[in-house]
C-alpha cells in the first residue's frame, strides 16, 4: 500500500520541547494536545493558532480532553482533572511505593483511561498498567516494567499494545472492559532500532511506533512485521498521533533531553507528515 511516506516531513509549530510526549488529536476541537513531561506543561495547538500552555506543577505524562472541556492528565503519581486555567482536582492516586510516576496514556473506545507507570530513576521494574473510569474507579494491571510506554488500542478496543521500553519489547493483550488478558510479545527491537516509545493504531489495525534513539517511526502489521518506516531528522521521536481533518496527518512529538543540540538541532520539535492511511478516532473522556 502506498502510504505517502515519501512526502515531506514538516515542522508545523516551532516550540522546542524538553521531553515532548503524549500526542493526542482532539477531533471535536480540531487541535493537537501534547505534553512536555519535564517542563511540566500541557500544550494545545490548533493549526493556524498560537500554542496554549497549562502548567501542571509536577511531571505530566499525558493529557486527554474531556467532554466538559477540561483534561484528564497523569501528573506525578496522580490522575487529575485539569481546567484550562490550571486548576486541578485529583481523581485517583497510584499508591505503589518507590520513585514512580505516571508516564504515557490513552483512552479506550469505552471511555476508560489507560496509562502506564515507571521508575523515574529507570532502574527497577516498578511500572504497571492502570485503567480508570469515573463509574468504576482505578484498576491495576500487573506488568513489572521499568518504563511502561505507549499504550494504544485497536479501533475495536479489544486489543491493547504496550511497550516495556528498557527491554525493547512491545506486548499485545486482549481487553474486555477492565479485564486485561496475558501480555504476549509482539515485537522485539534489535539494538540498532533504539527503544520502543509511544504508539498509535491506524484503521487497518497496523501499529505505528516511535523509536527513542532510533531516528524513525515504524509501521507494523498485525503479525508484527515492519512494513513501512518514516526516517526522522532527530534521534528521539516519542509518540505519533493521527490528526487533521481526515486523520491522515501523522503528528510526531520528540525530545531534546540528553541530546547534543549541536549535532541534533531539531530535537524536541513536533513534526507532521501526510500519509494515505487514516488513524482511528479517539473519544473524549466522560468525567
Amino acid at each position: 500500500m502506498d502510504l505517502g511516506l515519501a512526502k515531506s516531513l514538516d515542522i508545523p509549530l516551532d516550540v522546542p520541547l524538553l521531553l515532548g510526549e503524549g500526542a493526542f488529536w482532539d477531533e471535536l476541537g480540531s487541535r493537537l494536545i501534547f505534553v512536555d513531561i519535564k517542563a511540566r506543561r500541557i500544550l494545545i495547538w490548533a493549526p493556524g493558532c498560537e500554542v496554549q500552555m497549562i502548567s501542571t506543577v509536577d511531571d505530566c505524562g499525558f493529557a486527554i480532553p474531556t467532554i466538559g472541556g477540561a483534561f484528564v492528565a497523569g501528573v506525578g503519581r496522580t490522575l487529575c482533572r485539569i481546567q484550562t486555567d490550571g486548576a486541578r482536582e485529583i481523581l485517583a492516586r497510584v499508591e505503589d511505593s518507590g520513585p514512580i510516576r505516571i508516564n504515557d496514556g490513552t483512552i479506550a473506545p469505552d471511555g476508560a483511561v489507560w496509562f502506564g507507570t515507571m521508575d523515574d530513576e529507570e532502574r527497577e521494574p516498578l511500572g504497571h498498567l492502570w485503567s480508570w473510569r469515573a463509574d468504576r474507579g482505578l484498576s491495576r494491571h500487573e506488568a513489572g516494567f521499568v518504563v511502561t510506554n505507549g499504550p494504544a488500542f485497536t479501533p475495536g478496543g479489544d486489543t491493547l499494545y504496550v511497550a516495556s521500553s528498557g527491554d525493547r519489547v512491545i506486548y499485545r493483550a486482549k481487553v474486555n472492559g477492565v479485564e486485561l488478558g496475558p501480555l504476549e510479545p509482539f515485537v522485539r527491537f534489535p539494538t540498532e532500532w533504539g527503544y520502543p516509545d509511544g504508539m498509535a493504531v491506524d484503521e487497518d489495525n497496523h501499529l505505528w511506533v516511535a523509536h527513542w534513539d532510533g531516528f524513525r517511526v515504524t509501521r507494523f502489521d498485525p503479525r508484527g512485521d515492519a512494513v513501512d518506516t518514516i526516517s526522522m531528522p532527530t534521534a528521539r521521536p516519542t509518540k505519533p498521533a493521527f490528526g487533521g481533518k481526515e486523520r491522515q496527518t501523522l503528528y510526531i512529538t520528540s525530545a531534546s533531553i540528553g541530546v547534543d543540540l549541536a549535532h541534533d538541532p531539531l530535537a524536541g520539535r513536533v513534526f507532521a507528515k501526510d500519509v494515505s492511511v487514516r488513524g482511528g478516532e479517539l473519544p473524549r473522556v466522560i468525567v
